[in-house]
């Protein structure tokens, strides 16, 4: 539910897109797509294998210009902001941006996202005492993310669906207003899917996220709506009920459920 604005008026969604594009030469990878992203709801965005999801993420944080059409964040036109602007005004990827530093502890990985956060960006430089005040911060992300156990080990040698988690928290140090998910359980373990899906869950409280997933029993447990691409177009979009039994969508993944 969108929190109210003042006198009384909803709030503007927290993210929309009108006539969104992008043309590779004379190909479409996104058409024409108008969607909204409501305050405090995990939105998934799935669609078959050339669907125009991560274009459509790229186009939404910036790291690709658009051909035509608009994007406001929170009613603001960020249609031609830098990303690294985009995002410092709370609209954070995770996962396929966010890279971990193999030899560093997860301690110190999440040290370098909160020194991100804190505006003082990476400085490789500064003595290990410097960075003891981000280390209640620190504690408390791993807390969040199950990985207290684990602080001073190196990043490297977490299990696949730990190195997840830690991402996810790297993504949090950042404090972000929306966080987009893309593709956060791809190559994982059934015995790790339901350890995260809890984070996404947990990390979902208190702000708004957009998420890509394969899954669709996960895209069914976690998501309160979901919007549906195909051959880069919005086919359909509703609470997961709705989707399921839309016959285009039933078309569009007949045979095969994943990107």
């Amino acid at each position: 539910m969108r929190a109210p604005a003042a006198h009384g008026q909803p709030a503007p969604p927290v993210l929309l897109t009108e006539g969104l594009t992008r043309r590779f030469g004379g190909f479409h990878a996104v058409r024409n797509v108008s969607f909204t992203l409501n305050e405090g709801e995990i939105h998934g965005l799935i669609g078959p294998n050339g669907a125009g999801k991560s274009t459509l993420f790229n186009l939404v944080t910036r790291m690709l210009p658009a051909s035509s059409g608009r994007i406001l964040y929170r009613g603001q036109d960020i249609s031609r902001m830098p990303p690294a602007r985009v995002a410092r005004m709370g609209l954070v990827r995770s996962f396929q941006i966010s890279a971990l530093f193999g030899e560093m502890t997860s301690r110190q990985n999440l040290h370098v996202a909160l020194m991100r956060g804190s505006g003082l960006g990476w400085r490789a430089w500064m003595p290990d005492r410097s960075l003891r005040r981000f280390d209640p911060a620190a504690q408390d992300i791993a807390a969040r993310v199950g990985l207290t156990d684990v602080l001073d080990q190196p990043a490297a040698a977490l299990s696949y669906g730990r190195k997840r988690a830690l991402e996810l928290g790297m993504a949090l140090a950042l404090d972000p207003g929306v966080l987009l998910l893309d593709e956060p359980l791809a190559g994982m373990g059934h015995e790790d899917i339901d350890t995260v899906c809890d984070l996404i869950r947990d990390a979902a409280r208190g702000r708004t996220v957009l998420m890509v997933e394969h899954n669709l029993g996960v895209v069914e447990r976690l998501c309160d709506r979901v919007t549906v691409l195909q051959r880069g177009e919005v086919i359909a979009s509703g609470d997961y009920t709705d989707i399921a039994a839309h016959p285009q969508v039933r078309s569009a993944y007949l045979g095969a459920e994943d990107d």
